[in-house]
């Protein structure tokens, strides 16, 4: 199991469209945002209230989120 630990890291880490350079750890974080929110919205839905609510809340919590992040990135 000692290769286990000496996994190289992949040859390519993003990808041009243009002038415009995605990196896919961005584009995964992204598709997760975004399905949590349409799962989200769903479910709140399903529950009988109503979906905007969601987008109200969903635009704060991805700032917080980002800019919490940051912040740790920075001080670690």
């Amino acid at each position: 199991m000692t290769w286990l630990a000496s996994i190289p890291s992949p040859d390519i880490n993003g990808f041009a469209i243009g002038p415009l350079r995605l990196n896919l750890y961005g584009v995964c974080i992204a598709v997760g945002v975004v399905s949590a929110y349409w799962i989200a919205r769903r479910r709140w839905v399903a529950r009988g209230y109503d979906g905007n609510q969601i987008s109200d809340v969903v635009l704060w919590i991805v700032g917080a989120g980002v800019g919490v992040a940051r912040v740790y990135h920075l001080f670690t």
